[in-house]
């Protein structure tokens, strides 16, 4: 027997219908937004703590200004918007990354899913842009985020990503050593 679903509206044009036991929430109320201190000139070579910078390659410094899970996100440059990182334990992180942090409602590694999937299409929507992209606070704090109410299907569905992504990484690792020989 199929299953139909109960809808709600959202009222949000980019959202629209979501499960009815799912909330629909601006960033603002789902955790907290810093950014770093530090300029990719403070990058030291196998440096003991991760150092995000604008970038997907994740540089090393011997200096941390958090220690705790956070989802970091690009926040000007080619990346903007596009490159995310989940961490946690301790790191460091540059000027212009924004770190979202001490989640509520929300489990963090479903907040970077998310977010990595979906904030893009803000950024093509209404983009700051004057001569690179550019990623305004506001526009992180006014994003809505759609998840279930319930953080048990929040869990189940980070783990089922979190294993599809290590398939899809496995395979691509194969490939690559099928490349080499």
């Amino acid at each position: 027997m199929k299953r139909y679903i109960d809808l709600k509206n959202t009222e949000i044009e980019l959202v629209g219908q979501i499960p009815a036991d799912w909330s629909a929430i601006k960033v603002r109320f789902i955790c907290d937004i810093t950014t770093g201190d530090k300029d990719t000139i403070n990058r030291i070579d196998n440096g003991k703590y991760p150092f995000y910078v604008r970038s997907p390659i994740v540089e090393r410094i011997d200096t941390y200004s958090f220690d705790g899970e956070g989802v970091l996100m690009a926040g000007d440059g080619v990346g903007a918007g596009r490159v995310f990182h989940y961490a946690t334990g301790k790191f460091d992180y540059h000027q212009r990354v924004y770190n979202l942090h001490n989640f509520r409602k929300v489990i963090g590694r479903y907040f970077f899913y998310f977010m990595q999937e979906n904030f893009y299409k803000e950024i093509e929507r209404s983009n700051a842009k004057s001569t690179v992209d550019s990623i305004r606070l506001n526009m992180i704090k006014a994003f809505v985020v759609t998840f279930p109410v319930s953080l048990n299907e929040q869990k189940e569905i980070v783990d089922y990503l979190d294993r599809r992504t290590a398939d899809i990484d496995g395979l691509l690792a194969d490939l690559a050593r099928q490349a080499e020989i």
